[in-house]
């Protein structure tokens, strides 16, 4: 159902080499990658090194954010920012996305490692308590974003 959908089929293509394996075949394979049950994906670079990895069954729609996110924390590991910055901006534009919150926060640590000022990731973190309030990512910035009181 998910790979034959022509969305996945398409953002595979855009970005992609699939390589499809069987686990039990492929044993050392899975083990160097840390693949403990199927389906998974795996997202690597051309020499090999996982970049992102997911695990089970995802209907299309979610399989494509899944793409975009390992292709968007790749180009960013690249220095590829505007790519990076592309790619995570539009997840964070699909509020409803599981990785939307955590797209956002590599979005401004790729907006810090671009800049090198650790200030640049603030604006783009404000949307995860605005948008994410109850998430994960919600906790881990919000110490940035407390207004600091004076000493």
């Amino acid at each position: 159902m998910t790979y034959p959908d022509a969305g996945v089929e398409r953002a595979i293509a855009e970005g992609f080499v699939p390589v499809r394996l069987e686990g039990g075949k492929f044993r050392d394979l899975a083990r160097q990658y840390n693949v403990r049950w199927f389906p998974a994906l795996v997202v690597a670079d051309a020499e090999g090194r996982a970049t992102h990895q997911t695990t089970g069954f995802l209907p299309p729609r979610d399989l494509c954010d899944e793409l975009d996110y390992g292709r968007a924390i790749h180009a960013m590991a690249e220095k590829r920012y505007d790519v990076a910055n592309r790619l995570f901006g539009a997840l964070a534009d699909r509020r409803e996305a599981e990785r939307a919150p955590e797209a956002v926060y590599w979005w401004g640590i790729s907006k810090m490692r671009e800049t090198k000022d650790p200030s640049a990731a603030l604006p783009t973190w404000k949307l995860i308590p605005e948008r994410w309030p109850r998430s994960q990512f919600a906790r881990k910035v919000a110490y940035a974003l407390t207004p600091k009181k004076p000493s």
